[in-house]
């Protein structure tokens, strides 16, 4: 969640709930999207518009994300109270991870609202997939 509780405790977390993906090739493709709820169906009617029904996918073990199984070819889960990577299968979140972090750090928290996080979503996205030639990126979208 984009968000923060003041000292880490007490009161509901205002702020946005953002689904993200990665693609675990060399292009590192990624996708975020704001959330409306965090309801299973609801994630997975957005996995299944981005993501081909015989990828793997890997998340923690969230129970929003228990009925992910159902739909696509491998769903693979990390527990984090117990490791972070499970070196045997190759499972672990730390690619989103490591793009939550770098989200997070250059998102003011002034704009981690409904209304004004998409533009920094896209913004993010386009860095990272092209940073070396942005504006002729957000042109071609723009035409």
């Amino acid at each position: 969640k984009f968000g923060r509780r003041k000292y880490y405790r007490g009161h509901k977390v205002e702020g946005v709930w953002v689904l993200g993906m990665v693609e675990r090739t060399l292009r590192r493709r990624i996708i975020l999207i704001s959330l409306e709820n965090r309801k299973s169906q609801t994630l997975i009617n957005i996995i299944k518009k981005y993501v081909h029904p015989e990828s793997f996918i890997y998340t923690d073990c969230w129970k929003g994300y228990s009925d992910i199984k159902k739909e696509f070819a491998s769903h693979k889960t990390i527990n984090h109270s117990v490791t972070f990577v499970d070196f045997i299968n190759n499972v672990h979140t730390n690619t989103i991870e490591g793009n939550w972090a770098g989200i997070k750090q250059s998102l003011p928290v002034q704009y981690r609202t409904k209304d004004r996080i998409l533009k920094y979503l896209i913004r993010f996205i386009l860095k990272k997939e092209h940073n070396d030639n942005i504006l002729k990126e957000v042109i071609k979208l723009l035409l």
